[in-house]
């Protein structure tokens, strides 16, 4: 199939297609190497390509194939990485996603409420153990204070 020199050129340039050392171009591995390497979907004539094979289907093994699908590996990453980028903005957009440090400065308000909770439990009830002479009583009445705390917590009625 006929091919335009300023494609050819620029094929080149970015190293879809390679040359011979001698700087003309093997054909079959320029065919080869111009399918795969080259988006046909994104062509000026994407509804009319034809499909372009190499007279032998032999795997290429040489050191210039090597770098053309080292050119491919490298385009399927970054169209991948780019796919995830947008798959982020999308989620971020749609509300779906949050920045950390949101998450953070709630969690260490939650943790801090909590911690104030259970700090106060002496001031709260120390009058209270101190007229208390039964060792039981005494741990009973702390137990149902940090129970009362905890359930509190889970229920979120501590802020």
């Amino acid at each position: 199939m006929k091919r335009d020199p300023k494609a050819i050129r620029f094929a080149v340039s970015v190293g879809r297609i390679t040359r011979r050392p001698d700087g003309l171009f093997d054909a079959d591995q320029a065919i080869a190497e111009w399918n795969a390497n080259t988006l046909h979907e994104r062509s000026h004539s994407a509804n009319k390509v034809l499909e372009i094979t190499p007279a032998n289907d032999l795997p290429l093994e040489n050191e210039k194939a090597a770098k053309a699908s080292a050119y491919a590996r490298a385009r399927a990453a970054v169209q991948i990485f780019e796919a995830r980028l947008k798959k982020l903005r999308y989620e971020e957009k749609a509300k779906n996603l949050i920045p950390s440090r949101d998450v953070e400065d709630a969690a260490f308000r939650t943790v801090s409420c909590l911690r104030e909770a259970c700090m106060n439990i002496p001031a709260r009830l120390a009058a209270q153990l101190a007229i208390e002479s039964d060792q039981a009583r005494c741990y009973a009445i702390l137990e149902a204070e940090v129970i009362d705390i905890f359930t509190d917590y889970a229920e979120g009625r501590i802020e």
